[in-house]
């Protein structure tokens, strides 16, 4: 399956310095999802972790849209 077959409403939170799958990847994947949207944090691997708030915010705000 690629990433272009996905056509649900996406969203992908990704730490900028993200050791184990880098943001270039990230930012390759979702431009390939026709409905995806990339949300970048200052953080590592798990950026819900530093930033629980922000991605509260961003999941409200994704599941409000969808």
């Amino acid at each position: 399956m690629t990433f272009r077959r996905l056509t649900v409403p996406t969203l992908m939170i990704w730490g900028d310095r993200d050791p184990v799958v880098p943001l270039a990847q990230a930012r390759a994947a979702a431009a390939q999802m026709p409905s995806a949207r990339l949300e970048v944090l200052p953080a590592g691997h798990v950026p819900q972790l530093g930033h629980p708030d922000r991605v509260a915010t961003l999941l409200a705000e994704f599941a409000r849209a969808a």
